[in-house]
């Protein structure tokens, strides 16, 4: 989203911003976009979604206003944008994402709240152990949506071939990243560490062709890596879990990192950074605010301090074509000059 405009319309846009949210989840939430793979008529969607009629139709509109229907007059079907992330089928699909968002907006209702006391007010309901596993579920798929998607960006962000490497995912989710660099270096090995829930639901979601080159740990990674005593890692991945925590947590855990780090190897910190896609990192920071105990969005300056508390250079910020960005960390300042000549000057 461009942040920078003039005159009402802007304001107007944001504050109509839900309602295309809910269109979308609406369409996501029925499975709209399984049915439109083909050409159907507004009578066959007003069938399959059981809408009045003349609604469908006026919801059918909406959806190709969107951009996520074509009509040829007669009937509507799935763009390629639709077709590539909205149907169940596809290896990029976004639906549990979405939804995930959909869940979210509930909370943010209580953004005036959360301000005013300054943390988390609103905290998950004291349901059975059925509900509360099929809520991580959910979480898991949702994140995993994204980091799909973004695996692919940060792989073709990496500049080097590191064929046999030893791979730490610290906080791995269910190992998108781990599992792109695997299928490009044939000869690496990836170590997952999450929480007993995560790898029991990663165990799950591995592809089989993967899974040999593949070990799990059960481990908290903010309490002492015991069960990685005496182990290094030639590249250790931090995606997405630095703005999880605060400050003090993330010292704790980039000294455990730069333990673990071989001499010769690379950390990869991909996240959300102020200074880079701004709009997106205030409104994730408020985002953790609401829903995390400690989580927030850190500043390149934050992680410039983190990283030379332990020795370690690092680039400039590496923007991705979406709205996170890298950076990349080494003990040794000639271990990133590749990313040098990619526009990442080594710090």
């Amino acid at each position: 989203m461009e942040m920078q405009s003039e005159g009402f319309q802007f304001l107007e846009n944001i504050a109509t911003g839900a309602w295309f949210g809910e269109i979308l989840f609406t369409a996501v939430e029925k499975e709209l976009f399984s049915f439109g793979q083909d050409k159907k008529t507004v009578l066959q969607y007003h069938c399959y979604l059981g809408f009045e009629e003349s609604a469908t139709y006026r919801y059918l509109l909406a959806l190709e206003a969107m951009g996520l229907l074509r009509s040829d007059g007669e009937t509507f079907q799935n763009t390629p944008l639709a077709q590539k992330y909205l149907v169940p089928q596809s290896e990029f699909y976004q639906g549990h994402s979405i939804l995930w968002r959909r869940d979210l907006c509930r909370r943010w209702q209580n953004l005036s709240h959360g301000l005013a006391v300054g943390c988390r007010t609103d905290f998950p309901p004291d349901d059975d152990a059925a509900s509360i596993k099929r809520r991580f579920r959910q979480y898991s798929f949702a994140m995993n949506d994204i980091a799909r998607c973004k695996a692919r960006e940060v792989v073709a962000r990496f500049p080097i071939a590191m064929e046999k490497a030893r791979i730490l995912d610290v906080g791995s989710g269910l190992a998108a990243i781990s599992c792109e660099f695997l299928r490009i270096w044939p000869k690496s090995h990836a170590t997952l560490v999450d929480m007993r829930d995560v790898m029991e639901l990663c165990e799950e979601e591995l592809p089989i062709a993967l899974c040999q080159r593949i070990r799990l740990v059960d481990m908290n990674v903010l309490e002492p890596w015991g069960a990685l005593k005496g182990e290094t890692f030639d590249l250790i991945l931090l995606s997405n879990i630095i703005h999880a925590f605060d400050r003090r947590d993330n010292a704790a855990l980039m000294q455990r990192v730069a333990k673990h780090l071989s001499s010769r190897g690379i950390v990869l910190i991909h996240d959300f950074f102020r200074g880079h896609y701004d709009p997106k990192a205030a409104a994730l920071d408020l985002n953790m605010l609401l829903n995390t105990y400690n989580g927030r969005v850190f500043s390149f300056v934050e992680i410039h301090e983190l990283m030379a508390d332990n020795g370690l250079y690092h680039t400039e910020l590496l923007p991705l074509p979406s709205d996170t960005a890298l950076i990349v960390a080494a003990k040794q300042k000639e271990q990133l000059i590749p990313w040098e000549k990619k526009g990442g000057k080594p710090l």
